[in-house]
């Protein structure tokens, strides 16, 4: 059974991709990001998008600042979110120090603060 996501991480430029939309289930979430393993020095980071139901994906707004999920193996990094729109989604971003760089990780359903 594989748990979690690998992504590679080049040096000349960082390497981007989305989870899947999810819809809104409270106020509040909160995000769990967890590193399984990583070989080097990965810089990953992790930005949430939020939309309405009839907008573009291209129309999605940030809410909050990026945040770096530690990339320490076993390490497990938080943020807290408010003001979701209708959809919700994960924007991540990975970035190697050197050729050949990759990371493992899992990420949870977000935790919703039911209102």
């Amino acid at each position: 059974m594989l748990i979690g996501q690998s992504v590679i991480a080049p040096s000349a430029a960082a390497t981007i991709f989305y989870s899947p939309w999810f819809p809104r289930q409270g106020d509040e979430f909160s995000a769990v990001m967890q590193c399984l393993r990583a070989s080097g020095a990965v810089t990953f980071t992790c930005q949430v998008k939020t939309k309405n139901a009839e907008d573009s994906d291209s129309a999605a707004t940030s809410i909050g600042a990026a945040f770096a999920i530690t990339t320490t193996v076993g390490a497990t990094t938080t943020a807290v979110r408010t003001g979701c729109k209708e959809l919700v989604r994960y924007e991540f971003s990975a970035k190697g120090t050197g050729s050949d760089q990759w990371i493992h990780f899992r990420s949870n359903s977000p935790l919703w603060e039911t209102n």
